[in-house]
């Protein structure tokens, strides 16, 4: 297939199912036996590592989910590139919590993702997906934003190495 029809089908996946709920597009967009592997926050079926290993039959409930889980949610695809059977989409998702608008339950998110997919015949063989999910989750309030970085010289972890390491040597 050519890359040009294997980037439309990924264009389709982003109008269609994401930013219309066009679930049916999903059987146009993805193969019978494709897999997706993602680093989206584990559901069912069981996670490995954090990973998500969704066969046919769960690539539909994962969509389902995530749209529930974002109200209003819209993707913007801003680098879409490929080479042989591959194509790499960096997209940006903005979506809100579910609530009232202007509280912390109805507040707009915007995350970044990108997924590489393996195309056969023209359709999603496999996904493989990885996301922001720190930011994500700060964006919630989930996560604090003063969280320390576990590797600057002033996290509390690292003082007696930083010490020992750095000592001036004549």
């Amino acid at each position: 297939m050519s890359l040009e029809r294997n980037k439309a089908a990924i264009r389709l996946l982003y109008a269609e199912v994401v930013n219309k709920g066009n679930l049916d597009a999903l059987y146009e967009i993805y193969h019978h036996d494709a897999e997706m592997n993602t680093s989206a926050i584990p559901e069912d079926p069981e996670p490995e590592y954090g990973i998500e290993r969704l066969k046919p039959a769960f690539i539909k409930p994962a969509f389902i989910r995530m749209r529930d889980a974002f109200p209003g949610l819209r993707a913007t695809v801003e680098d879409l590139f490929g080479e042989g059977d591959r194509v790499v989409a960096r997209t940006n998702f903005y979506g809100h919590l579910p609530g009232e608008p202007n509280t912390p339950q109805g507040k707009r998110l915007l995350w970044t993702s990108v997924d590489v997919f393996r195309m056969y015949g023209g359709k999603v063989a496999e996904q493989l997906g990885s996301q922001d999910n720190v930011h994500l989750l700060r964006e919630a309030g989930v996560v604090p934003l003063e969280v320390t970085n576990p590797l600057s010289i002033d996290a509390p972890s690292r003082r007696g190495i930083d010490a020992f390491s750095y000592e001036k040597t004549p």
